[in-house]
């Protein structure tokens, strides 16, 4: 028995003043393919999208398998391999790129499993290279790799033999082709590409301005107009004839209404003396199906328009628990993370911040001027010691360099994956929203712990490779610390401060990140986390602002050096992590409101 699969039922979706799909119904049974057709901007793109759940409409729903696409769409994927576009990971190899991805599927994929999508689409020798040496045509195929595997039932094509070469696209057709007999795939192929189309669809569905005006087989919809290429002597007076059959002729191109003889035309012709030289039947262009499609009458082919909602047999359930799911996609972002090489930039200009600021304090005139002031307020009878310009190098090293790296890879972690189209490529998988912020809300957690306890392990070397032991002096007179301490003493404390930092600095990675949820360019997200800061630190630090300093962000951000002070004022320090906390919630909040409204347009 035919069961729909797919129903769309009265979808629209509008982008500001433009309707790119208008009321918009269709069924797709199992095991068919169906061609999706239509001019650019015809809204191909926008209906699969909605299939997919990356884009919301304004209006109708999407059930795929009995479930609703706008109120549970993470299952309603489960059963949907796609080609939305070639997005991937650039810095990534192909071999990396298929085993993220299948992550995001929830299943586990053998490697042998892999290894023979990747034989099927040929890109055996070149899949452990990074994907920014692919060619388009190489990323293509990958592409269709990655929709494969797992097994779907369904397999949506975003005009799927763009950038293929000819012996490429007869390999995808005829690896589509042996998928859809063994398997009882079901197809959706959108695209421009007429002659491709009819070789390999069971029928045709056509949109014109956001708008379905056909759905049926190809023979209603290729004679519903056909056309000829008519060679004659005497054209004038052969249009009375023509016009009497209710045809049309443009040069030597005759248009026939649907229905009519060529035979009885031609016949007519010769009896009223004409001589007919040539006739040529030419196929019609897309812009003639969609000049006709009004004139023409869906045919639709019978099936049993009852909705299976019994999971394939092709669509494996998880095998594993949810934690080991979700771990398995955290390492894919970690791994993510940390193959990029920006990522290492942080750390490289931190270190030679550092390094620089150390140095500086060897120079004899700072040393001079600094032991001049330390003796003379009596605040201590020795000068720059290791402990003392670790303490300070970290945190001016924090609040420059690190605040633009956290700033930077925060802001990148969800706007450049929005840009470059890879989170399309993850939210058309089975995955849920809240999972993956979640994912890379560790990640950024990850690089923050990871960049603060580099720059203050590194800077306590440095100060006590160029400067030795000695007593730790801590001063900022702002907050009203004041400290000196012994060098045992001060190890411990700045063993203490330095998770502090850490959490600190999640702040200030967290800001970031929630500016990249909203739908703005990666570095717009990190410029205005860091106008943000910078605005908090100067008002912070003008006098005309005195009464207000203590509400600034940057004060509480500072908290982590309350440690060093000759007592630690531990209800101070948990009033500031505690408004800290808040204001990480708070941003947590709208990040995921922000998220999980983005629309995940082409």
């Amino acid at each position: 028995m035919d069961v729909t699969l797919i129903r769309i039922e009265n979808v629209s979706k509008v982008f500001g003043a433009r309707r790119a799909l208008d009321g918009v119904s269709l069924e797709i049974r199992r095991g068919e393919t169906l061609a999706l057709v239509g001019r650019n901007g015809a809204g191909k793109s926008t209906l699969l999208s909605v299939i997919l759940g990356l884009v919301r409409p304004t209006a109708g729903d999407v059930l795929v398998r009995g479930i609703s696409v706008r109120r549970d769409g993470r299952h309603a994927r489960a059963a949907i391999g796609s080609i939305l576009g070639t997005a991937f990971y650039e810095y990534l190899s192909g071999w990396e790129n298929l085993r993220i991805l299948t992550r995001y599927s929830g299943v586990a994929a053998p490697a042998a499993t892999l290894r023979e999508m990747v034989h099927a689409v040929g890109l055996d020798a070149s899949i452990h290279r990074p994907v920014r040496g692919y060619s388009h045509g190489m990323k293509r195929r990958l592409a269709f790799a990655q929709a494969l595997v797992p097994t779907p039932e369904i397999l949506l094509l975003d005009e799927p033999e763009e950038a293929l070469d000819p012996e490429g696209a007869d390999t995808i057709r005829a690896l589509i082709d042996r998928l859809h007999r063994e398997r009882g795939l079901t197809v959706i192929v959108a695209s421009h590409r007429l002659e491709s189309l009819e070789r390999t669809c069971d029928r045709v569905a056509l949109l014109d301005d956001g708008r379905l005006v056909f759905a049926g087989s190809w023979d209603a919809l290729l004679d519903s107009r056909p056309r000829l290429r008519l060679e004659l002597d005497d054209r004038a007076a052969a249009m009375p004839i023509v016009h009497a059959f209710g045809a049309d002729m443009t040069g030597d191109v005759l248009t026939l209404d649907a229905g009519a003889d060529v035979a009885d035309l031609v016949t007519a012709l010769v009896r009223g003396g004409i001589r007919v030289r040539a006739v040529e039947a030419l196929r019609p262009t897309l812009e003639d199906l969609v000049r006709a499609a009004p004139r023409a009458k869906s045919v639709p082919t019978p099936w049993t328009a009852a909705v299976d909602e019994t999971p394939h047999a092709l669509v494996r359930p998880m095998p594993r628990g949810r934690v080991r799911v979700f771990v398995a996609q955290l390492r894919g972002e970690l791994r993510k993370l940390w193959a990029r090489p920006r990522t290492y930039l942080g750390f490289g200009g931190a270190l030679a911040c550092e390094l620089v600021l150390t140095l500086l304090t060897e120079v004899p005139s700072v040393r001079a001027h600094v032991t001049r002031e330390l003796w003379r307020t009596r605040i201590a009878r020795e000068g720059l010691s290791g402990p003392t310009i670790a303490v300070h190098v970290t945190g001016e090293t924090m609040a420059v360099v690190g605040a633009l790296f956290l700033a930077l890879v925060a802001g990148d972690i969800v706007a450049k994956e929005a840009e470059d189209g890879t989170l399309r490529t993850i939210f058309a998988r089975p995955v849920g929203r809240a999972s993956v912020l979640f994912q890379k809300l560790l990640a950024c957690a990850v690089y923050t712990i990871a960049l603060t306890l580099f720059v203050g392990a590194t800077s306590l070397a440095l100060a006590l490779l160029f400067a030795g032991r000695g007593t730790l002096v801590a001063i900022a007179l702002p907050e009203s610390i004041m400290g000196v301490l012994g060098f045992p003493l001060a190890l411990r404390r700045y063993a203490l401060a330095m998770p502090m930092l850490a959490g600190s600095s999640w702040t200030v990675a967290m800001l970031a990140l929630t500016l990249s949820c909203f739908d703005m360019k990666p570095g717009a997200a990190t410029v205005l986390a860091l106008v943000v800061l910078l605005t908090d630190e100067l008002v912070r630090l003008q006098p005309a602002f005195v009464t207000l300093a203590p509400y600034c962000l940057a004060t509480r951000l500072l908290t982590w050096r309350q440690v060093f002070s000759h007592t630690i004022p531990w209800l101070r320090i948990q009033r500031n992590y505690t408004d800290l906390l808040r204001l990480d919630l708070v941003l947590t909040g709208i990040a995921w409101w922000a998220f999980r409204r983005r629309e995940l347009t082409g």
